[in-house]
C-alpha cells in the first residue's frame, strides 16, 4: 500500500487539511454563536445529494498538485460538522492522473491525516476533554471484545 501512495498530493493535502482542521475547532467551539450555520449546512447537504448526477455528466478537468491543498481544507471543515465528505473528492484524484490504486491508497492516507490533525488540533483548543478520551477508549474496548 504505501508504495501507491502518491505523496506529492499529501504533501499539498496535509496543511490544508491542518488549517481546515483549525478553523473548524474555532468554529465549532463557537457554534452556539453561529445562526447561520445550520442554513449553510443544509444548503451544502442539498447540493451534495445532485452531486452523483453532476459527476457521471462532467468531464475530467486538468489538476494540479496544489488544487489538493484547497481540498485538504475543505474536506477537514466539512468533516467536522458532517462528519465524512465522502465523495467530495471522488473526480479531483483521477483528473490529476491517478489510477484506481493510487487514488485509494492516496485517499485513505489523507483521511488518515485528516483525522489524526483533528484529533491534536481539537485537543490544542480544548474542545477534546479527558471524559471524551475515556468514552472513546471505552467504546474502543468493548468493540474489540466482541
Amino acid at each position: 500500500m504505501w508504495q501507491a501512495i502518491n505523496w506529492q498530493v499529501l504533501r499539498w493535502y496535509f496543511p490544508g487539511a491542518g488549517i481546515g482542521a483549525l478553523l473548524s475547532a474555532y468554529v465549532f467551539a463557537r457554534a452556539n454563536q453561529l445562526q447561520r450555520l445550520p442554513i449553510l449546512l443544509g444548503l451544502y447537504l442539498t447540493t451534495a445529494a445532485f452531486s452523483p448526477h453532476l459527476s457521471r455528466t462532467s468531464k475530467h478537468f486538468p489538476v494540479r498538485c496544489w488544487y489538493f491543498l484547497l481540498a485538504g481544507f475543505a474536506c477537514a471543515f466539512i468533516s467536522k460538522f458532517l462528519g465524512s465528505t465522502g465523495s467530495l473528492l471522488n473526480d479531483l484524484y483521477p483528473s490529476y492522473g491517478l489510477s484506481k490504486e493510487k487514488t485509494i491508497a492516496t485517499k485513505a492516507a489523507n483521511v488518515l491525516g485528516i483525522n489524526i490533525s483533528k484529533m491534536c488540533i481539537y485537543a490544542l483548543c480544548g474542545v477534546v476533554t479527558e471524559n471524551y478520551i475515556v468514552y472513546g477508549v471505552a467504546i474502543a474496548r468493548s468493540n474489540n471484545s466482541r
